[in-house]
């Protein structure tokens, strides 16, 4: 994963725990390469993926939350496309998500409380900025990517 921060590993059972400022990410090495982000403040992973030969499935995991696009997922998500795009070895991707509601949209309380200051113009852009940012990697990807949509979307 080109541009990560340095990372410390640890080895557990058949995993390796990598421990990044602000998250870590679980490789699991068999039998396919699994990865979850997680958020510091949560003992739940953000995102999952799980690459099982030319197929790459990307799981959103905030079901409390109906996968709402908070900044730490949109972040993990922006990072895994990119890798993934740059995976010849990955043919085709899955966006998948846990629970009732594929995705309910940008993740509103966070919005309106975001990192104790009061929310200005300059936020928003720079928030939707970094959305559309990971829609136009989707767009532009050489791997077809389908949406596994339930519930809202």
């Amino acid at each position: 994963m080109a541009g990560l921060p340095t990372a410390v590993a640890l080895q557990q059972d058949s995993r390796y725990i990598v421990m990044l400022p602000g998250r870590h990410i679980v490789y699991r090495l068999q039998p396919s390469l699994y990865m979850a982000y997680y958020s510091m403040d949560s003992q739940e992973p953000l995102l999952t993926i799980e690459n099982t030969g030319h197929l790459a499935t990307v799981t959103l995991n905030r079901p409390n939350s109906f996968n709402a696009l908070s900044e730490a997922l949109l972040s993990s998500l922006q990072q895994t496309l990119t890798d993934i795009a740059d995976n010849d070895a990955i043919h085709v991707v899955i966006l998948a998500a846990n629970g009732r509601a594929f995705c309910a949209g940008h993740d509103l309380k966070e919005m309106r409380d975001p990192k104790d200051s009061t929310p200005d113009l300059d936020y928003y852009r720079s928030l939707f900025a970094r959305c559309g940012s990971v829609m136009k990697t989707i767009a532009s990807m050489q791997q077809p990517v389908i949406a596994k949509v339930q519930g809202m979307a």
